[in-house]
């Protein structure tokens, strides 16, 4: 077997398995920790928008909140990273969203977290009833 690497060099599989090996320790990847630490995923519930859109919405509704940047990690789940951890925790702290008259829901994002849509059963909601006369 050959492979190319980087230096446009061909060398045999062999030899490459020989060579020296690199480990990646937590001091190499802290910065791009830290860097998605203010970070939340989150989906709409029977809705998949597309990025622009959902995009566009994110920074209207948050336009003060300091979003730095909205992605898309698979067909329906975004990630929103704001500029600071405090402001995303504003966010989660803050209540319901709704795109379309649908909930956005969101968590904080972390190294553990699963990036498939959640089957749920129950979502609270909260109605207003005006101008009825309860006794």
């Amino acid at each position: 077997m050959v492979v190319q690497n980087l230096d446009e060099k061909f060398i045999d599989a062999e030899e490459k398995s020989n060579s020296k090996k690199v480990k990646i320790i937590l001091e190499d990847i802290e910065e791009e920790i830290a860097y998605s630490n203010s970070t939340i995923v989150c989906y709409i519930l029977k809705a998949n928008p597309p990025l622009a859109v959902l995009e566009d919405f994110v920074r209207r509704i948050w336009k003060n909140k300091g979003v730095d940047k909205v992605g898309m990690i698979a067909y329906g789940m975004f990630i929103v990273r704001f500029n600071l951890a405090q402001e995303r925790d504003a966010i989660l702290q803050e209540g319901y969203i709704f795109f379309d008259k649908k909930p956005m829901v969101m968590k904080s994002w972390n190294h553990t977290t699963n990036f498939k849509k959640e089957d749920i059963h129950a979502i609270p909601i909260w109605i207003r009833l005006e101008e009825i006369d309860i006794k």
